[in-house]
């Protein structure tokens, strides 16, 4: 791959079945594409979350940690239900924290947490 100055790149050589890392939503949104048509709810849902971590005032420092803690979500789905469980609830955790962080912009806070405890209920935690 080369980079000039305008951003553009070139890619050369197979990519067929890689990953092209575009950064922190590109990844997230190829994480979140890729879970199975069962978890279509949760799709919806880490879609939502990843899109209200967007437009949220966070630094960001804090959008790209929220950001991989929604990756880390949409990657238990495919673990084992007990794994699976553990690793979302460490991961609600961070999101609680993250809300009082946002206090000052309730509309995005309460649907961050609405869209959190969604995420829990199908979680089973």
């Amino acid at each position: 791959m080369t980079t000039d100055n305008s951003r553009h790149q070139t890619f050369t050589g197979n990519v067929t079945n890689g990953n092209v890392n575009f950064g922190d939503n590109s990844v997230l949104t190829n994480t979140i594409s890729q879970l199975s048509t069962e978890n279509s709810e949760l799709k919806a849902l880490l879609t939502q979350l990843q899109t209200l971590i967007n437009q949220s005032p966070l630094p960001e420092h804090d959008k790209k940690e929220a950001l991989a803690e929604t990756k880390t979500i949409a990657e238990a789905a495919t673990k084992p239900k007990e794994e699976q469980e553990t690793i979302v609830r460490k991961t609600l955790r961070y999101f609680k924290g993250l809300g009082a962080d946002l206090d000052s912009v309730p509309e995005i806070a309460v649907k961050l947490g609405e869209t959190v405890a969604k995420i829990a209920l199908l979680a089973g935690v």
